[in-house]
């Protein structure tokens, strides 16, 4: 399976080169839409190119799934794992001034809410000292 990968990257690599070659030649556009780089092109490098890329991104898949462990391969442990404590979490989100509480339970999403609501008041202090300065 290693000959499949190795396959796909000299497609890969075959792609990028016809592509630029299109570019370099004008069949083809190359341009960046905000840091997204694209080709535009009409000729038969760049379609080549096109169907290449498409093929090797394929096989690289295909590959990598290929060595995956199989459903017989995989057996079940009958050893004991370690109890691990119950995790706890919370948090909280202002929308604007107004703050969404959340928890894993009931205790961590109140005192969530408490947090929130003394930076909702930090909030309104701030505002009436910035007004009163």
């Amino acid at each position: 399976m290693k000959k499949l990968l190795a396959l796909s990257v000299i497609l890969f690599i075959s792609a990028i080169t016809m592509i630029a070659i299109s570019v370099i030649l004008g069949e083809s556009e190359f341009g960046l839409f905000i840091i997204f780089p694209f080709v535009m092109g009409s000729g038969v490098l760049a379609v080549t190119g096109a169907v290449l890329m498409f093929v090797s991104i394929l096989l690289m898949f295909i590959s990598i799934a290929s060595q995956l462990p199989t459903h017989e391969e995989i057996r079940p442990t009958t050893a004991q794992l370690p109890v691990t404590p119950k995790r706890e979490y919370g948090g909280v989100v202002m929308i604007g001034p107004f703050p969404i509480a959340f928890g894993s339970d009931s205790k961590i999403a109140r005192i969530m809410m408490m947090i929130g609501i003394l930076v909702f008041l930090l909030i309104v202090i701030v505002l009436i000292l910035s007004a009163l300065v």
